[in-house]
C-alpha cells in the first residue's frame, strides 16, 4: 500500500485484518480496528507490527533531528556524481511533462514565496496585486 493509507480510512477494511493475513497477500500494511500502545486505531506495518501513526511520528523525528547529516549525504551524492544529477533533473522534468497542473501550482506557490521573501526584506514596499483596490 502507498503511503497515503493512513490518510485514507475508507480503505482500511479492504486490508487484511491480521499480520499473518498481510504476509500471505504480501501487502505492507493491515489493519485490526485495535489502538496501538499510544491510542492510534490506523493500520500497522507487516514488517514490525509498528503502528503507522507510531511510525511516521518517529521518522519525522529522526529527520528533524538529523537534519544536517541527511544535508550533508546528499550534498555529497551530488557532488561526486554528474550522473546522478541529470538523472535526478530528467525525473523532475519528466514529472512536471505528465503533471502540468501540479507544476503550475508549484510555480505559483515559488512565486508567491520568493513575493513573500522580498517584502519581508523591505516592509516599506508597496506590492499590487489584483485583489488590493486603488491608491490614493
Amino acid at each position: 500500500m502507498p503511503r497515503g493509507i493512513l490518510h485514507r480510512p475508507e480503505e482500511w477494511a479492504s486490508l487484511p485484518h491480521t499480520r499473518q493475513g498481510g504476509r500471505e497477500r504480501s501487502t505492507a500494511w493491515y489493519f485490526t480496528g485495535q489502538p496501538c500502545v499510544h491510542g492510534h486505531v490506523c493500520p500497522r506495518r507487516v514488517s514490525n507490527g509498528c503502528c503507522g501513526a507510531c511510525h511516521y511520528a518517529r521518522e519525522a523525528e529522526y529527520r528533524s533531528t538529523h537534519k544536517e547529516q541527511r544535508n550533508e549525504r546528499q550534498r555529497a551524492r551530488y557532488a561526486g556524481d554528474q550522473v546522478v544529477r541529470d538523472k535526478d533533473r530528467e525525473k523532475i522534468r519528466r514529472y512536471r511533462r505528465e503533471h502540468p497542473e501540479y507544476a503550475m501550482l508549484a510555480n505559483r506557490l515559488y512565486r508567491w514565496r520568493k513575493k513573500q521573501a522580498a517584502n519581508m526584506r523591505n516592509p516599506h514596499r508597496i506590492t499590487h496585486t489584483a485583489s488590493s483596490g486603488s491608491t490614493d
